[in-house]
């Protein structure tokens, strides 16, 4: 690829706290593209004019809801316009896990990352030159956000520090070091979380393979599953099937996790097993999961019925349904 170009169809996430330069940023990169599409994912959150909930410190649950559906959005609106063959920059502020998420449901291919790390100082002065206010007393302060962003959030694609460059230098960067802003289409695999206390254990989230399941059976006798160990042929087509997406999670080798999705590859998936070895639960794997077999499988949300993870669930961005489960004869 010529430097100083992206392809058709890729979606570029432009990340960072506020008054980083993000907007102006995004809008100068999507313009010197062929066929260029900004999408601005706070536009979301303005859309909520009544009983909107903002991020902050002490924020109740719908706030994090808020954010989550946000970013949902600003994905489905960026996968639609790549898939319609422009190329996308999607540009918000995604710290933390939230990135290798957001990054993970992006169904375009190629993705790229872009995280602007202006010094504070830098920020707090953009801040007061700005005609809006990002940070106000009861928000996040600066030096907070931004040691979310450099402490807490996945070194995916181009760190940049642009506190001595106007847009136009920092545009002109990206597009010079496209190669380095590049995500591998394995997410997960160059975002392997460590384990606290098991500094070389490394949990690397993929597809199922045959050498995977004994793995998988193992977890199902964990959570006192029947269905899968009493018959392993028949377990491996099952995870194998047209339709079907298996992922598993694996620490050195071993599998500590695995979930199972079907979908209809377009609107709807659904959750039939999810499960983390006992050692390893409490560590994102699941969510990690769940981002992973969405992205692979298709689909803009997922449904599922559950009667022992609430909790879990309710962690999540959701919306609470009945649900039932049917045996025959009906």
């Amino acid at each position: 690829m010529p430097v100083g170009t992206i392809e058709l169809g890729a979606v570029v996430v432009v990340t960072g706290v506020s008054a980083a330069g993000k907007s102006t940023v995004a809008d100068i990169l999507a313009r010197r593209l062929e066929r260029g599409v900004h999408v601005r994912g706070d536009t979301f959150r303005k859309m909520v004019v009544a009983g909107r909930e903002n991020m902050r410190p002490g924020a109740p649950p719908e706030a994090r809801h808020q954010l989550e559906l946000r970013y949902e959005l600003a994905v489905a609106a960026a996968n639609r316009y790549a898939g319609a063959g422009f190329t996308v920059v999607l540009q918000d502020v995604i710290l933390g896990a939230y990135l290798g998420s957001v990054v993970g449901t992006i169904t375009a291919r190629p993705r790229y990352v872009v995280a602007l790390c202006p010094s504070p100082e830098v920020v707090a002065l953009r801040e007061a030159a700005r005609d809006k206010t990002a940070y106000r007393p009861e928000s996040h302060g600066v030096e907070e956000l931004h040691r979310a962003l450099l402490d807490e959030t996945p070194r995916l694609g181009l760190w940049l520090d642009s506190s001595e460059q106007t847009p136009s230098e920092t545009v002109g960067e990206i597009l010079r070091r496209t190669g380095e802003a590049r995500v591998p289409d394995d997410l997960w695999s160059v975002q392997a979380a460590r384990s606290p206390g098991l500094e070389d254990d490394a949990i690397v989230v993929g597809r199922y393979g045959a050498d995977h399941l004994d793995g998988v059976l193992a977890l199902c006798r964990q959570e006192g599953w029947p269905s899968f160990p009493e018959d392993p042929a028949r377990a491996h087509r099952a995870l194998t099937a047209p339709g079907v997406t298996t992922v598993v999670a694996t620490a050195g080798g071993r599998v500590v996790g695995f979930s199972h999705v079907q979908s209809d590859g377009e609107i709807q998936a659904h959750l039939s097993l999810v499960a983390v070895d006992d050692a390893y639960r409490r560590r994102g794997i699941g969510r990690r999961m769940l981002a992973f077999g969405l992205a692979e499988a298709g689909g803009l949300r997922i449904d599922l019925v559950t009667d022992s993870a609430e909790g879990f669930y309710r962690a999540l961005s959701h919306r609470p349904m009945a649900g039932y489960r049917l045996y025959p004869p009906f």
